[in-house]
């Protein structure tokens, strides 16, 4: 069993349901995890300072709403 402990914001699963991502508020990331749960990635960047959320769409692309500065911001399908 993993345990992962942090304040999830939002959430999305990939096209394939391959992959879930996300939004961890308090330390400003997005987090990539597998299908069974394992952590692939965690994305930090200056820019992303409040999300609040995150959306995958049909082609895989993965966008942050980002609260302050109101802003999205794309990643790639690697997070």
């Amino acid at each position: 069993m993993i345990k992962l402990c942090f304040a999830v914001f939002g959430c999305a699963l990939s096209p394939r349901a391959d992959r879930i991502y996300i939004i961890n508020t308090g330390q400003h990331k997005l987090i990539t995890l597998d299908r069974n749960g394992k952590v692939l990635s965690e994305f930090t960047d200056s820019d992303l300072q409040s999300p609040l959320d995150v959306h995958v769409t049909y082609g895989g692309q993965v966008l942050i709403c980002d609260r302050e500065p109101c802003t999205i911001i794309q990643v790639d399908h690697e997070g």
